[in-house]
């Protein structure tokens, strides 16, 4: 896949070959960094994340998105309210190119699940598909433990 670099327009170095340096999708992520005869930008369709809500409780998964969005990499975090007025907060953890169909793109999967102890409750950690349409999308369903 081809990207433009962020500031296609401006120089990329100034000592000749060698002094290079850019982005590709956004500048300062490291993983999208590229030049200087050392760096390849990386891209993927593949993102782990963590969701946390707001309390001790969270899970992980993983989205599939087509690589040449740049709606998340590694290191993004934002927040939403959740079902019970708390603060929750998503953080993208991780970026692999898989070769992921395009129908695939949107595809949410929650791989392991915080156990709720006051409850007695749990997720099994296997990894289920929970909808579509990008985070947060994910929906799934608690069981009483024993």
């Amino acid at each position: 896949m081809e990207f433009k670099p962020v500031n296609f327009n401006a120089a990329a170095g100034t000592g000749y070959l060698g002094s290079e340096v850019g982005y590709i999708k956004q500048a300062g992520v490291t993983e999208y960094k590229f030049g200087q005869g050392y760096w390849e930008a990386d891209t993927g369709d593949t993102y782990s994340f963590r969701y946390s809500f707001g309390n001790d409780d969270w899970y992980t998964g993983t989205v599939y998105l087509n690589p040449a969005y740049n709606a998340y990499y590694p290191g993004r975090s934002w927040t939403n309210k959740n079902e019970s007025g708390q603060t929750g907060s998503y953080s993208i953890t991780g970026l692999s190119h898989n070769g992921v169909a395009a129908t695939a793109y949107g595809q949410v999967f929650v791989s392991i699940t915080m156990m709720v102890m006051a409850a007695n409750l749990l997720l099994l950690p296997q990894r289920r598909d929970c909808g579509g349409n990008r985070l947060p999308g994910e929906r799934s369903r608690l069981y009483q433990a024993g």
